[in-house]
């Protein structure tokens, strides 16, 4: 079984809301071994505090993945060989034939295991299988921020230093700095104080 942390979704997903808008995105997830009475048991403590994947609530069901890779195995060699850092990337579906495909990035780095996914319809996930990558040009660029660099956003109107950003954050200031040189990027904001404005007129901080 895998319990996982959601974060917000990169792309304006038109499949059903609000589920996949809040599963898309970035997932910190911990896998652990257990039998069928412990799953169970942590599914019904869980149950109280989280919403059930609506495609789920009749019970489990199987997924169908089709892993992509270059044509000298690019991928599969990492795997193979236990290289340090290494990828999958894939599409995946679920039984129910209305429901959204997801493109997935999973990179392993170590023992950690970092996960990407956007929902797209099940015609464009069909595309990407079939090798015509062009039907990707129809999706928008994300402009989504991660939780960290939401973090860092609602910091910038403080006018705090970064030094004083990251003690209250409880990092680096280096970290700070990346987190908030992305959230420039992401905003196309030229200096802090344009960030600012452009979060505002967005009501991404109030």
């Amino acid at each position: 079984m895998s319990i996982a942390r959601v974060f917000p979704s990169p792309l304006a997903a038109k499949a059903p809301a609000p589920y996949v808008a809040a599963t898309t995105g970035q997932r910190c997830e911990v896998k652990y071994w257990a039998t069928e009475a412990q799953a169970a048991a942590l599914l019904k403590q869980a149950s109280e505090h989280m919403d059930i994947d609506p495609y789920c609530l009749n019970g489990p069901q199987r997924n169908i993945s089709v892993y992509l890779d270059s044509p000298r195995r690019t991928f599969f060699e990492m795997h193979r060989t236990g290289a340090v850092l290494r990828y999958k990337l894939r599409v995946r579906t679920y039984d129910n034939p209305k429901g959204p495909a997801f493109l997935e990035v999973k990179c392993k780095a170590k023992s950690t295991t970092m996960k990407q996914r956007t929902t797209v319809t099940q015609a464009l996930g069909r595309a990407v299988v079939s090798g015509r990558l062009e039907a990707l040009a129809e999706l928008p660029r994300t402009t989504a921020l991660s939780t960290r660099e939401r973090e860092v956003l609602d910091q910038l109107p403080s006018l705090h230093t970064i030094e004083e950003i990251a003690d209250r954050l409880a990092v680096s200031a280096n970290t700070v700095k990346t987190h908030m040189k992305n959230t420039l990027a992401r905003l196309d904001a030229k200096n802090r104080s344009h960030a600012v404005a452009i979060a505002l007129r967005e009501s991404l901080i109030v």
